[in-house]
């Protein structure tokens, strides 16, 4: 359901959106993902030897210094950033003071400085992060505030320019409004809302005529849940207007493909742009890096872009998007880690990607937690284990192939609140969730649900059996009292004929002997009177 860019080792399925202003880079990123703080000093140099200090407010974040860091020689790290907050060993001689925030939460919002003291009078970069909520339901199946709106040009017609607001899978159902840079609401279509089971799909469109920021709002009741997305308008899209058709691109995705034998292999996309934009790959300080024939498919009039290259050392690349008849240049970039060009003896092998976790199940067992890596190569081995460390026993793995790649899903039921880890020991990469306490206060509720539907279903048989009953009683008592009829009229009938029977006979001569004998009597008499 999501655009979500993988920049698989260090950035895990994160969705980022960088808004640079004259002295402050602006960071989204989803409670639970992984971000990089960017900072370089200028003019760019080798750091190894060098001190660089990042703070959040008063709080110590990362101090590194010749060498030594938080964790590694030195102290006195902000109890809530210890074990989240690592930076770039390979990077530091390319001038990369950035750091790694694993695991983001909400309290991680705020202002960051990144701070060399000794370079010159001091060199200061501020960074802003804005970690955006994420909600369960009791199943935690169930996100509860959306994302940030999707924005994007999508059309330029003789009546302006026509920009698109999008919301995937929300729930419950967001608000969307349109606004200049100066909160003005901007007159818009009505909402097209679609469904996909508890779900929703919202898009706003509206037809602009002039240059300006234009802001895409979301509102959420339930979570007082405001959030925004904005995209600029050029001036030079009103010049021209007899075109029918244009389209500025997005961002392109960015990704490790996989890495072979040969080399990291990087690819860089761009879906659906219009017209036909030319993409190229760079290193950190810009030098052009030898890449493939661009693949390019088209759609109607719209153009698909693909632009792989193969790289050998370790560095963060750029894939640069250029636009003719824009001005419209736009750009993605990725960090290849040192490690993936130690085993030079690979013929083809996957960079296994941060175990997704989450809560599957509540049930009066427990809370069911599931960790799952799709398509690692070699097949990881995973482990679940506390905050402290602590391994918990769990379920056998499920692990199904596909090719040479394995997909392994590891579940595990806890009892208990905690921060529980899924470790990949083949990569040591993790993920981890928190199981709040009210998941385990009400343990009744399933035997609870269980025993309403015993009761009930015993209820169900002794209504059925009584019905049952009633109506074998009711047959019954009507054939008895047909039977009953039946037999007194048998018997009515049987006196009727007894009764014709007795009438006749009194009709009969000798009606006190048997006829028989009459007769008998009647001879023997004729036959005295013939002797006489």
């Amino acid at each position: 359901m999501f655009w979500i860019i993988s920049t698989v080792v260090i950035l895990f399925f994160t969705r980022v959106a960088a808004e640079q202003g004259s002295d402050v880079v602006k960071l989204f990123v989803t409670e639970g993902d992984d971000v990089i703080l960017p900072c370089s000093p200028q003019p760019n140099m080798n750091i190894e030897a060098k001190l660089f200090d990042w703070k959040k407010d008063k709080k110590e974040v990362f101090l590194f210094n010749n060498g030594n860091y938080y964790g590694v020689g030195l102290s006195g790290q902000d109890e809530e950033f210890k074990g989240r907050v690592s930076h770039f060993v390979g990077e530091l001689k390319l001038g990369n003071a950035s750091i790694l925030l694993r695991d983001t939460r909400t309290t991680d919002s705020g202002n960051y400085t990144c701070f060399f003291p000794h370079l010159g009078s001091g060199q200061t970069y501020r960074v802003e992060l804005v970690v955006e909520m994420t909600f369960k339901n009791r199943l935690g199946l169930i996100k509860g505030v959306a994302l940030r709106p999707y924005v994007k040009i999508r059309n330029v017609t003789r009546d302006g320019v026509l920009l698109e607001c999008f919301v995937p899978g929300a729930y419950p159902q967001p608000e969307l409004e349109w606004q200049t840079s100066d909160g003005t609401v901007v007159p818009a279509e009505e909402p097209h809302v679609s469904h996909r089971g508890h779900r929703f799909d919202v898009l706003l469109l509206t037809t602009v005529n002039k240059t300006n920021t234009y802001r895409c709002v979301l509102k959420q009741d339930g979570f007082g849940h405001v959030i925004d997305n904005e995209l600029f308008v050029p001036d030079n899209l009103f010049k021209d207007k007899s075109c029918t058709s244009t389209s500025v691109a997005l961002r392109p995705y960015v990704k490790i493909r996989n890495v072979t034998g040969d080399g990291v292999l990087l690819e860089c996309f761009v879906p659906g742009a219009y017209p036909q934009p030319e993409l190229e790959w760079q290193t950190s300080d810009g030098t052009v890096v030898p890449a493939e024939e661009p693949h390019v498919s088209r759609r109607g009039h719209l153009f698909d872009v693909l632009l792989l290259t193969t790289v050998n050392k370790t560095n963060t690349y750029r894939c640069v998007l250029k636009q003719d008849g824009f001005g419209h240049v736009i750009h993605n970039e990725l960090f290849v880690p040192d490690n993936l060009f130690k085993d030079k003896s690979c013929t083809s092998t996957s960079v296994a990607l941060r175990p997704y976790v989450k809560i599957r199940n509540v049930t009066g067992d427990g809370v069911l937690l599931e960790c799952f890596v799709p398509g690692a190569y070699p097949q990881p081995e995973l482990e679940w284990q506390t905050s402290d460390g602590t391994v918990v026993p769990a379920e056998e793995p499920h692990v199904s192939r596909r090719g040479h790649r394995f997909d392994v899903l590891l579940l595990i039921t806890v009892n208990k609140t905690n921060t529980y880890r899924c470790v990949d020991k083949q990569d040591g990469l993790s993920n981890e969730l928190f199981v709040p306490d009210n998941l385990f206060k009400d343990k009744s509720s399933t035997s609870t649900s269980v025993l309403m539907v015993v009761i009930i279903t015993i209820f169900s048989t002794l209504v059925i059996a009584l019905l049952g009953g009633f109506l074998v009683k009711t047959i019954m008592y009507k054939r008895k009292k047909l039977l009953e009829r039946r037999s007194r009229g048998r018997e009515a009938e049987r006196d009727a004929t007894q009764a014709e029977a007795g009438e006749l006979e009194s009709q009969l001569p000798y009606s006190d002997a048997e006829p028989d004998e009459a007769g008998a009597g009647a001879v023997a008499g004729h036959q005295l009177s013939n002797g006489s």
